[in-house]
């Protein structure tokens, strides 16, 4: 069996160990809670700046899309106002074609009227001159 004895080197080592727990937390412990500490509010503080730039870009975003709706009732403002104009300058272009046409229409009804009569009265003359021309070579004589 193992027996312990205890003696002064207890003692010592005891000493040793309290020495190496005060010189561990002056340089290694103290230190490294220190720059724990640090980057812990570092990082808070990149947080808080992270929410800020986040409420910022919200902001910018939602300004963004007002302008983007703005224009896009712009746009369709304009184009109603380019329809509108379209539909009427198509309106004023069959309204002149449509009258035109119509002057042509009754033009040419005239022309053909005219030239119907002048055909009729030709047929009418051309008929008794050639009614005469057959009595005459039926009679024989001159009428």
């Amino acid at each position: 069996m193992v027996s312990l004895a205890l003696d002064y080197t207890l003692f010592i080592q005891m000493g040793l160990f309290i020495c190496l727990i005060f010189i561990l937390n002056v340089f290694l412990y103290k230190p490294i809670l220190k720059v724990m500490e640090e980057r812990g509010k570092k990082i808070s503080g990149l947080e808080g700046e992270a929410e800020l730039m986040g409420e910022e870009v919200e902001k910018k975003l939602v300004g963004y899309k007002a302008r983007i709706d703005e224009a896009k009732e712009a746009g369709n403002a304009k184009r109603a106002v380019f329809k509108k104009e379209g539909l009427d300058k198509e309106t004023e272009i069959l309204a002149a074609v449509h009258d035109e046409t119509q002057k042509t229409l009754s033009d040419a009804k005239e022309k053909i009227s005219k030239e119907t009569e002048t055909a009729l009265k030709k047929l009418q003359d051309m008929g008794r001159e050639m009614g005469r021309d057959i009595a005459q070579k039926a009679l024989g004589r001159s009428l």
